[in-house]
């Protein structure tokens, strides 16, 4: 029997029984420094599982997908030096990463965020810059791209998108933390726009979406681990309004989501660890506990292959 599709990207394969468009991936982190793939399916609730390897060590980097590909982008490689090195996997097969093509830029500490043909990354921290870059989801060896500039140096900022819009949340410029949310029209290119204000000032924190509304996740403010999760409609602008509360306080918790549920895990509070919280997106109300990584780490990335931004 082959695939059964249905709109939207989500569809089951027939096959082994394996249900699509509903997984999660989770990639590096420092535990120290790993080169795990964790993955889980996010419809379900229980513990991670093992996926695959990165190519090397990788953490500080910023990642996104699409149906097929699960991207990781720059970040810290194995001699603790920033890289350009974007490798993928796929998510229907589990594996190891593999080249994928150059980020334009060798940093860290940026945000990530796609649709289903392109994938976006802004900002980094060393040095902080303005930069947004894209690259071409469906081909491999493509380099990054400019799309524009964010409205400031900036890093730290968490990301997610809807099929047509991709914003930017939160984040550090040099010297203070902001609350600060811009966005992008993902399939043109030019420079971010005011979308409005996060509840909080935050940095290291988590983004993500169904197709009409946006989340960010935890992180820290004001000097303290936060367990603060606010919301946006994707398709409008103006401020954040409060969602519930994690289950734990924490910065650098790393996000996936489907179409009706958002799931973060891991992070630093102030130790590592491989918790993992799950809301439903279209409501509003605390987070509840899904299962645990395989490793307890911060400084990961995390995207599905049927977030808010897969039309």
């Amino acid at each position: 029997m082959g695939n059964i599709w249905n709109i939207k990207g989500r569809y089951k394969a027939a096959m082994n029984n394996e249900i699509r468009g509903d997984r999660g991936i989770w990639s590096g982190g420092i535990d120290p420094a790993v080169n795990t793939i964790d993955y889980t399916e996010i419809s379900s609730l229980g513990n991670a599982a093992d996926f695959g390897d990165l190519k090397g060590n990788r953490y500080y980097h910023s990642a996104c997908g699409n149906s097929t590909r699960y991207i990781a982008m720059a970040g810290v490689a194995p001699a603790d030096s920033s890289t350009d090195d974007v490798e993928y996997v796929q998510f229907a097969t589990k594996g190891n990463g593999a080249f994928f093509s150059d980020a334009t830029v060798t940093n860290r500490e940026m945000a990530g965020f796609s649709n289903e043909t392109r994938g976006v990354s802004g900002g980094a921290s060393s040095p902080y810059i303005d930069v947004i870059e894209y690259i071409v989801l469906a081909t491999i060896g493509t380099n990054g791209l400019d799309f524009g500039n964010l409205s400031a140096n900036r890093s730290y900022m968490g990301g997610f998108a809807s099929p047509t819009r991709g914003v930017f949340v939160g984040g550090f410029a040099p010297g203070a933390q902001v609350n600060i949310m811009e966005y992008i029209t993902i399939a043109s290119t030019g420079d971010t726009t005011d979308f409005g204000d996060l509840t909080q000032t935050a940095r290291n924190c988590g983004g993500m979406a169904s197709e009409t509304r946006g989340l960010r996740f935890s992180g820290e403010s004001g000097g303290s681990f936060t367990n603060v999760i606010d919301y946006v409609t994707i398709a409008s602008t103006g401020d954040a309004s409060d969602f519930g509360d994690a289950t734990v306080a924490r910065q650098d918790a790393s996000t996936a989501a489907s179409f009706t549920r958002g799931v973060g895990a891991g992070g630093q509070s102030p130790g590592y660890n491989n918790t993992m919280d799950y809301v439903t997106i279209a409501s509003t109300g605390d987070a509840a506990d899904f299962g645990d990584l395989t490793v307890s780490a911060s400084h990961h990335e995390g995207s599905s292959d049927a977030h808010g931004g897969l039309a």
